[in-house]
């Protein structure tokens, strides 16, 4: 809330107040705002209510296909190189994979190995590093 903080206001006089929703988590939220007076009618309390709505976020990867055979490729992540871990259990067929469990706020790397029909695996694919945004 900003505002209208400890003001004494003549007759007629107006004063704006804001109150900002930032919501942490998901789901309904209600509160009230109670404005204190010394008048007759001493206080007015106003009924307020929002609704949060949790960010998700997603990275969408793509590549150029391998020029050699492949039956496809695994993803890898991790907070840097030297942290990399694969994503996925079976082989992607496509040259896309989206990523639909990161967070707001980090940083990720990103690399990609291809596999060929006899199961040998090539070496990372250049490195990528994105920065999920917070919000």
């Amino acid at each position: 809330m900003s505002g209208g903080s400890n003001t004494t206001l003549t007759p007629s006089q107006s004063i704006t107040v804001s109150v900002a929703f930032q919501p942490t988590a998901g789901g309904t939220a209600t509160g009230t705002l109670t404005i204190a007076s010394n008048a007759s009618n001493s206080s007015l309390s106003i009924t307020l209510s929002g609704n949060g709505i949790v960010a998700t976020h997603t990275v969408a990867l793509s590549w150029q296909p391998s020029a050699s055979p492949v039956i496809g490729y695994f993803v890898f992540r991790g907070s840097s190189v030297s942290s990399l871990t694969q994503l996925n259990v079976n082989e992607v067929a496509t040259t896309s994979y989206t990523d639909t469990n990161v967070a707001g706020g980090q940083t990720y790397v990103y690399a990609v190995k291809s596999i060929n029909a006899s199961s040998v695996l090539s070496g990372f694919s250049n490195m990528v590093t994105v920065r999920v945004p917070a919000q």
